[in-house]
């Protein structure tokens, strides 16, 4: 049966990779949500299968949940990071599948979609929801969203799919992403004094920024800023007219994000400051989970002889669309390593097993 489930999984993963399902290739998230649906077609049982894609919502729903109220929820993405040619053909090496959105997350995708197909006619009484969206990796993601306030939404218990290692993330931070445009007076450089340096300008915001209370003084799990762009200048011996800046800040806690703005919004009134909060994600902490949690780390250590961890990470994800509503979540995946670089992979053995866990929890609830 193993060796079956597991052909089963890298026949849909392969698939699945193979489309280039960036942002810069639109059709093919299209076509891949086509593929997705079609595999539904001929489900047996009474099923939903729902495929919105609009200016608001880019998402397929599949569900025996009739009333949207669903046992458990899987939640995961089709959408990836732009990657080569040759990290769209998927390829086996050793224990390996290599390919872009192997492990971020087609794999576990791969494994949702037999899983859903499989429970649903063999345990019609237990109420599954898939839901697959393609603008997770979009910094403006909108369709988890978009899918839980339009169907009403409340699942008892949700599981995003991201690559956790089979450890159970209960926590993620909230990110704010802050764009600075910065105006000043050129000058010859031996003549500082006369111009007006918009570098300056936005070094000055990222340092009164990060001087901030909730920036010091913190160890493990804590705030932090990162400058992660300045571009200004022509020449060396020039006083620069203009500059841009971008700051990225992670938050443990929404007071801590209070503060952060009401700052921001202090700064704005300088002159020759433009400075724009353009993206920001809430903070996900999981809640009444326990009893689920408990279970999961119990049927993850039976199948691959290892304790999950409970864990916090600093990356956000779509997560945190359930959380802010105060529905139970959690993040829990297969084991790989590369997203987002050349060498992307999930181990095959870790997708089989991810398989087995994730049957015989949503059995067992």
């Amino acid at each position: 049966m193993t060796k079956n489930v597991e052909k089963k999984i890298i026949k849909i993963s392969k698939r699945l990779i193979s489309f280039r399902s960036s942002e810069l290739y639109p059709s093919e998230k299209r076509a891949c949500f086509d593929y997705i649906e079609k595999y539904f077609k001929n489900q047996k049982g009474n099923v939903l299968i729902k495929k919105i894609i609009n200016k608001k919502c880019l998402a397929i729903m599949i569900s025996n949940a009739v009333d949207n109220y669903p046992d458990i929820l899987l939640n995961g993405h089709i959408d990836v990071v732009e990657g080569k040619d040759r990290q769209f053909k998927p390829i086996i090496l050793g224990n390996n599948l290599y390919g872009r959105g192997s492990i971020d997350m087609k794999g576990s995708i791969a494994v949702m979609m037999l899983l859903m197909k499989e429970i649903v006619e063999q345990t019609p009484n237990i109420k599954v929801a898939l839901m697959i969206v393609g603008d997770e990796e979009i910094q403006t993601s909108r369709s988890t969203e978009y899918l839980i306030n339009r169907f009403k939404l409340k699942p008892k218990f949700t599981i995003v799919g991201e690559e956790t290692g089979f450890n159970i993330v209960t926590e993620q931070k909230g990110s704010l992403n802050i764009k600075i445009e910065a105006t000043g007076t050129e000058t010859h450089s031996a003549y500082p004094e006369k111009g007006e340096n918009a570098i300056d300008k936005c070094f000055e915001v990222y340092q009164e920024i990060k001087s901030l209370s909730c920036f010091k003084k913190q160890i493990g799990y804590r705030n932090t800023i990162a400058l992660t762009y300045l571009v200004g200048g022509q020449a060396i011996n020039s006083i620069p007219d203009s500059c841009r800046a971008g700051i990225n800040i992670r938050f443990v806690k929404m007071e801590d994000l209070k503060n952060i703005t009401d700052l921001i919004k202090n700064l704005k009134n300088k002159e020759g400051l433009n400075i724009k909060k353009y993206c920001s994600g809430a903070i996900m902490k999981s809640i009444s989970c326990k009893k689920y949690i408990l279970e999961l780390k119990k049927i993850t250590k039976e199948t691959c002889e290892i304790t999950p961890k409970i864990k916090k990470t600093a990356t956000g994800s779509d997560a945190r669309y359930f959380s802010s509503r105060k529905l139970p979540v959690i993040m829990f995946g297969p084991q790989g390593a590369g997203y987002h670089e050349k060498n992307e992979y999930v181990e095959i053995k870790s997708l089989t097993n991810y398989y087995k866990i994730l049957n015989k929890f949503i059995k067992n609830l």
